[in-house]
């Protein structure tokens, strides 16, 4: 199942306007432009990539090009992946499986720990106040073991996130939250507007 365009326009729309405010965004940047990441979030087998360019990173639903490094895991991998900072060795091992170039997902990794975006409130302008509140206690509750655990939190922590992945959505569910969210396609002008305000502040 491929992840719907509106939702990567607004992951897209976000990450860049993090990126604009940094000044050194194309140091940040240089070390994986050109290069294409695939993402699959598990159960539900929802799969998109990422293009970073000199500039910029380019969300993509779809992509005939081989990918330079796939990375496989649940919603709450993914979410340890946009907030642990440091060593993620143990991340890919345990949460995050990896397919390719280990040092490009690192890197990666290191981009999106250095623009320190406030994912929840980014999200929370196309989810609707239930899904946003969820969105953000499933943050809070990974920010928080993160804040506890040095080195070895990937062992310390895998029964619980094995936990965390019980509770999440069925695919079934997914797709009725899809269905809703192609009805808030109006907020993506909304956002393109506050992140324009963003930027200029920047």
């Amino acid at each position: 199942m491929v992840i719907k365009p509106v939702l990567l326009a607004a992951l897209e729309k976000t990450v860049n306007a993090y990126l604009a405010a940094l000044p050194e965004s194309g140091n940040l940047l240089k070390p994986i432009a050109g290069q294409l990441i695939k993402f699959t979030i598990t159960p539900y087998g929802v799969s998109f990539y990422i293009n970073p360019t000199r500039e910029n990173i380019l969300f993509l639903p779809d992509c005939p090009d081989q990918s330079d490094v796939s990375l496989t895991g649940n919603v709450t991998g993914f979410i340890a992946m946009a907030l642990a900072e440091g060593n993620t060795e143990p991340l890919f091992a345990q949460n995050v499986s990896i397919d390719g170039d280990t040092a490009l997902a690192q890197r990666f990794q290191h981009v999106l720990s250095a623009l320190k975006i406030d994912w929840p409130l980014a999200l929370s302008r196309y989810t609707g106040p239930v899904l946003a509140g969820g969105i953000e206690s499933a943050f809070h509750r990974v920010r928080e073991r993160l804040r506890e655990t040095t080195d070895s939190w990937a062992v310390q922590t895998q029964e619980w996130l094995q936990e965390e992945a019980k509770t999440l959505p069925t695919r079934l569910e997914l797709e009725q939250w899809y269905d809703q969210v192609d009805e808030l396609r109006g907020d993506v002008e909304r956002l393109d507007l506050r992140l324009n305000k963003i930027t200029r502040q920047g």
